[in-house]
């Protein structure tokens, strides 16, 4: 692997854990995102259904208020008419419908006070209180309004005893402000009455206004009256979906789409990979200048590596990095020294020829197989086989059968270290199948780290 290549593998495992962890980072900031808008719009969902029981609440205070007017206790209807006119002043938009026992329409402030009104009054409600308390109806057409409304509606006791029913509306526009521009662009917020028709919604109020909410909001909230789940909008885009249920069991809810929770996390993750992209791009640049300049030096180094190899000598260089210069000075060392010992190891091996070839013994060396890896011409005599057939064969080929057990034991010993060498007695075979009568001494030629290298053996004719 060049230089190059090698300063690149390093630069990108430095860097790759730094992107590694700026993923694993996005990751955790994902997760965050996440839990930080389930539990922000959890909050939202709480916050507005708080808002659903004030505005429920203010009309709710005026009907009390109304409630306990003596006009009422003395069948004073007509002046009870503009006394409940004043009070609504407070609730811009609503009317009042004054009821008898029998839900009979006794006065609206929608009309005069002499004015024929509907007979019953039909809109279905719900007790959420006490008996004899409060009530709040859902969603239903107004019979004097010809309209979509919901009703409070507080009872007017004398003596203990019901005479006269308040029911004042409870409009949607009312609860459509509560919606309007308050929530994160791109969500849908919406108020439920109990059989889960929108009361309010952003956006698209005036065409759902009455209308069911979406199937699986629905489901949700049939299973418990608050959570965070994942919904398909009536728009059909999947939005993470937080709802409350407030004190009269009207929803409050509000659904933010996955791709709008999603897009400041991918924003920044974005700018991450490109932070990212950027220092590893820095870092290889810098790596690969650098390395151009290692390599030059390097190249330098392995030529004068390859003249010392070749057996020259070669001069220290003051190379600019300290490694280099260190590697050049050893190297020049070493050259002179090789070609000292160089000279030396010829003339040892000049010995050794004479010593081995003119040797009035056999010598040979012997693999730890058996097979022969070098003989003299003494040893070729002895067994009448030239070098080359001779280098061919194992000494297990030119030894007695009988003997072989006893030297093969003797090998082993000698392997494992328990002797130093041995001198056996045996009977060697000639090539032309006679039998030849040798005493033999061997030594284990072992590595510098004591490793089995290869036996040698001393031949010598005892025939005699």
């Amino acid at each position: 692997m060049s230089v190059a290549r090698l300063s690149g593998l390093l630069v990108l495992a430095s860097t790759l854990p730094m992107l590694a962890l700026t993923l694993f980072m996005y990751q955790q900031m994902w997760t965050d995102v996440q839990q930080a808008a389930r539990s922000g719009l959890m909050s939202n969902a709480r916050a507005l259904a708080a808002l659903v029981d004030n505005e429920i609440d203010t009309p709710l205070a005026v009907a009390g208020t109304l409630s306990n007017s003596v006009l009422l206790q003395d069948g004073d209807l007509k002046s009870f008419h503009r006394r409940a006119k004043q009070a609504l002043e407070y609730l811009p938009g609503s009317f009042l419908d004054l009821l008898s026992p029998s839900r009979q329409i006794l006065l609206s402030t929608l009309y005069e006070s002499d004015a024929v009104l509907p007979v019953v009054y039909k809109p279905e409600s719900r007790q959420t209180g006490p008996i004899g308390k409060s009530r709040v109806s859902d969603l239903v057409t107004s019979p004097t309004a010809k309209r979509l409304v919901a009703f409070v509606e507080y009872p007017v006791l004398k003596d203990g005893v019901p005479i006269y029913t308040l029911a004042i509306t409870l409009e949607p526009s009312h609860f459509l402000e509560l919606l309007r521009n308050k929530f994160p662009a791109g969500s849908a917020v919406g108020i439920l009455d109990r059989t889960h028709r929108f009361v309010a919604r952003v956006p698209d109020h005036e065409n759902r206004l009455g209308t069911l909410a979406a199937i699986g909001w629905r489901d949700e909230i049939a299973r418990k009256p608050e959570g965070v789940a994942e919904t398909v909008t009536l728009e059909g885009r999947l939005s993470l979906t937080a709802y409350a249920t407030s004190r009269d069991g009207w929803v409050a809810g509000i659904s933010l789409p996955n791709d709008v929770l999603s897009a400041t996390a991918h924003q920044t993750l974005r700018s991450l990979l490109l932070i990212g992209i950027l220092a590893i791009s820095a870092s290889l640049a810098l790596g690969l200048m650098l390395s151009r300049r290692l390599s030059a030096i390097l190249v330098d180094v392995a030529q004068a590596a390859r003249k010392v190899g070749g057996g020259h000598t070669v001069p220290a260089r003051p190379f600019p990095i300290k490694e280099a210069a260190t590697i050049s000075k050893a190297l020049s060392e070493t050259s002179h020294r090789l070609a000292a010992r160089q000279e030396a190891l010829r003339e040892s091996e000049i010995r050794f020829r004479g010593t081995f070839e003119n040797a009035a013994v056999g010598v040979a060396h012997v693999g730890l197989d058996g097979r022969f890896l070098e003989v003299n011409d003494k040893l070729c005599d002895l067994l009448g086989y030239s070098r080359e057939e001779l280098l061919a064969r194992t000494a297990q080929d030119v030894t007695h059968h009988d003997d072989q057990a006893e030297e093969a034991e003797k090998q082993q010993r000698l392997i494992a270290n328990e002797i130093a060498s041995f001198t056996m007695d045996e009977r060697s075979i000639r090539r032309d199948g006679s039998i030849l009568w040798t005493g033999v001494t061997v030594a284990l030629r072992r590595s510098e780290g004591g490793t089995p290298l290869y036996f040698i053996s001393i031949i010598r004719d005892i025939t005699e």
